[in-house]
C-alpha cells in the first residue's frame, strides 16, 4: 500500500513542478519520498507546526512517509501545503 500511495505522490508532486530526489523505481526507493523545491528547509518547520509530520535534509528536501494507516486523501493532502510554502522565484 505505502508503495502505491508513494507512486500518486510522486506523480501528483511532479505534475506541480517539484524535484522528486528519490529513485522513481519503486524497488530502488525506501519508504519515504524525497521532495525538494525553493524554501523547502524552512517548509519544514511551517509544516511541523501544522501537525503534518515530516523531515527536511539537504539535497533530498522534504521526505514524505506513507504507512499503512495513512489515507490516499491525507497523503495528497500535502500538496496544496507544499505550494504555499514554495518560495516563488
Amino acid at each position: 500500500k505505502s508503495v502505491l500511495l508513494l507512486d500518486k505522490l510522486a506523480e501528483a508532486a511532479s505534475a506541480e513542478g517539484f524535484t522528486i530526489r528519490s529513485p522513481r523505481d519503486n524497488k530502488m526507493r525506501s519508504g519515504l519520498l524525497c521532495v525538494d523545491f525553493p524554501g523547502a528547509e524552512r517548509a519544514e518547520a511551517a509544516l511541523l507546526r501544522r501537525k503534518i509530520h515530516v523531515d527536511y535534509r539537504p539535497s533530498c528536501g522534504v521526505r514524505i512517509s506513507a504507512h499503512f494507516y495513512t489515507t490516499e486523501d491525507e497523503l495528497l493532502s500535502i500538496i496544496p501545503e507544499l505550494k504555499r510554502l514554495r518560495r516563488r522565484k
